[in-house]
């Protein structure tokens, strides 16, 4: 007797569960993290986007200060260090310290343009799986003038709050963070609190480019749902 190949055992679900593991691997060798890969696989799980927020923002700062010593001077160190770490650990949820929305994307900014991202109506704001994200308290923003397909930026990059409609991430209307230049980094967050987006009157960030070229940035906003 001819002994039953092994495909020919398999149920339909089980064929199923085969090429969406065969679309997995294709999506993955594409170069998509795993939460793009098993969500164009058609993975179940994955389907209808996040069920739960997580992961972490922190800075670290790890600064030597190298000094040569003077002959007959007192007796000191050569090397001084100064260190800082700090970070959240995401939670999912809407109560302090937690966040249930999150959008990330690569920006182009034209030269002497304006991004503007209206976090209150998600018009903007669209995440992989095409659904609008829609925040009503932001807890974080990280922006890095990252450049454009490896060429740094030659302009700068300005996150600020617009006169009309801000987001009130300054205290003052028309608020600005320092520009970026190339490889700048700017991280704010706020676990416990975060700030209040108003639709139509305080749901705008805009993200302001300096005449002379095009400019690339990393945009991150966390925040919750209520």
């Amino acid at each position: 007797m001819k002994t039953p190949s092994l495909f020919s055992r398999v149920t339909p679900a089980g064929r199923a569960m085969q090429a969406r593991l065969a679309m997995l691997k294709d999506a993955r060798h594409a170069g998509l993290g795993w939460y793009d890969a098993l969500r164009v696989s058609g993975h179940p799980a994955m389907q209808g986007g996040l069920v739960t927020l997580g992961g972490k923002i922190s800075v670290s700062a790890y600064i030597t200060d190298d000094r040569t010593l003077v002959s007959g001077a007192a007796i000191a160190p050569s090397k001084f260090i100064t260190s800082a770490d700090a970070a959240w650990l995401i939670a999912s949820g809407i109560a302090a310290g937690q966040a249930d929305k999150c959008w990330g994307d690569q920006i182009t900014v034209t030269t002497g343009a304006t991004a503007v991202h209206d976090l209150a109506t998600g018009g903007t704001l669209v995440d992989s799986a095409g659904a609008s994200v829609v925040i009503v308290k932001l807890r974080a923003i990280v922006l890095a003038a990252n450049g454009i397909a490896g060429v740094a930026n030659t302009t700068t990059l300005t996150l600020t709050r617009p006169a009309a409609n801000g987001v009130p991430i300054f205290s003052a209307a028309s608020g600005a963070a320092p520009p970026l230049s190339a490889g700048g980094i700017y991280v704010w967050a706020d676990p416990g609190a975060g700030v209040t987006v108003t639709a139509a009157t305080a749901d705008l960030i805009n993200i302001v480019n300096s005449a002379g070229a095009s400019a690339g940035a990393l945009v991150i906003y966390v925040g919750t749902s209520a």
